[in-house]
């Protein structure tokens, strides 16, 4: 079967990463480029690939010309609003959602009679003691606001979510609501995390929370970093897999009442449904299109062809935002399916040839496995460049784990929905049961990682040297593969991954080694904080429990580290000593300075570019860390003797207090005379925070 759905989405894809990289310039010049070849073509060959190529070429030339003026449209104009202060209104589309002290809103500007303005989409940083924090989804708000560049280290996930300026927000308030049709599916959002709250303990809520709505943040850091480790992190986002059961289950019920073409047609209702649900997120899309397509083929036509089915649903989501090539979920989701259909062509061939066994429940549990298993081995390998750039590791255990943890995911996931449609329809007792199920398959999917994760050399972590040099092992391995064989069908596919690995590379700033992480570790009562490069790590404080180490164990499991350098003890009290003994003997510190060792304006550690000075405190030490010019303060002891203004801050409350800084994570309560002297703050609650800060000055705030 000829692919050229599939061979124009790879070209496409190239063409946008490098409308990414290099901006307008670049898309002009491919266009031009692809003309000039599709003459060619017509000039000089005489075979059957003539006609089809000069038209793929020439199809190419249109698209780098759509997307080059989508980038004049989308992003050039907004650079003549950079620096600029407007009053705007604006119309909340999507669910508010909480960053420490600030509530973040996305909006889309509803300014008609203003070019500049109109259709925006932005996202505002509101305090969380303005009225404007508690809006809804279809508030319209009047905002005055100062529009800036996005900072470098968001500029990739913003592009992909259509976000093209930063802004600051002078003055908000809420002066009216309009029904809009997504915040039904908001509400209905809403209504299953209430579901799912009410009937579920914290560990059972955090999967399930993943599992129906693509939601991690309930999830503990060893919780999710144990799915990384096992590779099986996709089953907590909306993707393939999911929509597949979910349209699949839909059209098996349809079918008992209508004929297949007619159900087919029906099904397309819910799968939209489904899809704006969890928030129309890129992976979710790309796996709703392909299944649409998969519908209308078996409505209209005898076969479907799955790599042009994801071409197509490619093409159709880049022409919607060129920029869904910077999202790491799309990405990972389009390789991982590319993964799945090719190999699964091997698996089935495989089970018809070898696998006869007389037992039918029997046969189709073993094929299933064998099915599951081979697709596992598909995804991991066709996503391992990326895996490798964006986590740091790749997880060894990752086809087994799938074949005993994906089945219990699809049960689960159609569990869920028997158990959601009593719950609405308000018949307890039925629910009740449907829920006892989820339970249990919660609780064998959470005790299932967790055993999984601690075998030894489950996974392989990658430094960025090694990044390096498989990234030029691989491209040169694919640039082989293109030059021994005709380029097309399954083999177009090299030009894929070498494509998003270009714009891994470029997004992530691999080559940017001076990055580093300040990270405050989620240990409850005590403290503990990280202090991280490419090549080392430096542990400040142990906690206040002997257990508090698995905090250390799931943040290195979460950023590929293999080893702490050093651990540094600020004092003796007990919420910074008291887990001494089980750090000490878990994690095998190369290091340990204890506060017996430590004196003012000593340096403690200075090594791989990373220098840290201890500071007198009130209760024992501070230490400055300083990596390029850049400074920042891990403090748990209480004020520091000498005052100076640091780039960032991490600690206690009580430690920061009346100390500026660009952005600090805190635990307990700062006043909020002092909260202004800090542009950015976020309060540890349940999870790890880390401030990830570029050779630019740029920095990021996550959690876990």
């Amino acid at each position: 079967m000829k692919r050229y759905a599939f061979t124009f989405a790879v070209m496409a894809i190239t063409a946008c990463v490098l409308l990414y990289m290099f901006g307008l310039i670049a898309a002009i010049i491919i266009a031009a480029v692809c003309c000039l070849l599709a003459i060619l073509s017509v000039l000089l060959l005489k075979n059957e690939y003539k006609k089809p190529i000069s038209v793929m070429l020439l199809a190419v030339a249109i698209f780098c010309l759509y997307i080059a003026g989508f980038q004049r449209l989308k992003i050039d104009k907004t650079e003549n609003l950079i620096y600029t202060t407007a009053d705007i209104n604006c119309v909340v589309i999507e669910k508010p959602s909480d960053v420490g002290d600030k509530t973040v809103l996305l909006v889309k500007t509803t300014d008609e009679n203003n070019e500049l303005h109109k259709n925006l989409k932005l996202e505002l940083w509101v305090s969380n003691e303005l009225e404007a924090a508690s809006a809804v989804c279809g508030d319209i708000l009047n905002a005055r606001v100062v529009f800036k560049e996005i900072d470098e280290a968001y500029k990739a996930s913003d592009f992909a979510e259509g976000i093209y300026l930063s802004n600051y927000v002078e003055n908000i308030e809420i002066v009216g609501h309009k029904d809009i049709l997504y915040k039904y599916f908001v509400d209905f959002r809403l209504s299953i995390e209430r579901y799912i709250t009410k009937n579920f303990n914290l560990e059972h809520r955090s999967v399930l929370s993943g599992v129906l709505l693509g939601n991690t943040s309930l999830m503990s850091d060893k919780i999710y970093s144990d799915f990384k480790i096992c590779g099986v992190i996709h089953v907590t986002a909306v993707s393939g897999m999911h929509i597949s059961i979910l349209c699949g289950a839909f059209l098996g019920f349809f079918s008992l009442f209508m004929r297949k073409r007619t159900a087919s047609l029906i099904t397309l209702i819910p799968l939209f449904a489904v899809i704006a649900t969890v928030g129309f997120t890129p992976s979710a899309v790309r796996a709703g299109i392909m299944c649409s397509l998969v519908l209308l083929g078996n409505a209209f036509l005898e076969k479907t062809d799955g790599l042009n089915s994801l071409g197509v649903s490619v093409t159709l989501m880049l022409l919607f935002n060129p920029y869904y090539i910077c999202s790491i979920g799309f990405n990972l989701s389009c390789l991982a399916t590319a993964g799945v259909i090719v190999f699964s062509r091997y698996a089935n061939a495989f089970i018809e040839k070898h696998i006869h066994i007389k037992t039918r429940l029997v046969e189709i549990i073993v094929c299933s496995a064998i099915l599951v298993f081979v697709q596992s081995i598909g995804a991991v390998l066709f996503t391992l460049p990326l895996q490798i750039i964006y986590f740091g590791f790749v997880s060894l255990i990752a086809p087994i784990a799938s074949v005993l943890i994906c089945g219990a995911i699809s049960y689960l996931l159609v569990v869920s929905v028997f158990a959601l449609v009593f719950y609405f329809v308000d018949i307890s007792f039925v629910m009740q049961v449907f829920v006892l199920v989820s339970k249990l398959l919660c609780e064998y999917v959470v005790r299932m990682v967790d055993i999984l994760a601690r075998i030894p050399f489950s996974y392989i972590a990658f430094s960025d040297r090694y990044v390096l040099l498989w990234a030029a092992l691989s491209l040169a391995l694919i640039g082989l593969w293109i030059l021994l064989n005709n380029i097309g069908g399954i083999r177009a596919i090299a030009l894929g991954i070498s494509a998003l690995f270009l714009v891994a590379v470029w997004s992530q700033n691999i080559f940017e080694r001076n990055a580093f992480e300040l990270t405050m570790l989620n240990v409850e009562t005590g403290f503990m904080a990280a202090v991280a490069n490419d090549e080392t790590v430096v542990i400040i404080g142990c906690g206040d429990d002997n257990s508090d180490y698995n905090s250390v164990k799931a943040y290195m499991k979460l950023s590929g580290k293999t080893k702490v350098d050093a651990l540094i003890v600020p004092s003796y009290s007990d919420y910074c000593y008291g887990g001494y003994k089980g750090v000490d003997k878990h994690l095998s510190p190369i290091k340990v300075i204890l506060p017996d060792n430590i004196a003012d304006k000593q340096v403690v550690f200075n090594q791989n570019g990373i220098k840290i000075t201890a500071v007198n405190a009130k209760h024992g030490f501070a230490f400055e860390v300083n990596i390029n010019e850049t400074i920042a303060l891990v403090n748990c002891c209480g004020e520091p003797e000498e005052k100076v203004k640091y780039d960032y801050l991490i600690g206690t409350a009580a430690s920061i207090d009346g100390l500026k800084a660009n952005a600090a994570v805190i635990t307990g309560n700062l006043s909020g005379d002092n909260r202004e002297k800090i542009k950015r703050i976020v309060d540890i609650e349940d999870k790890s925070v880390t401030i990830k800060i570029t050779n630019k000055k740029g920095y990021k705030i996550y959690a876990g």
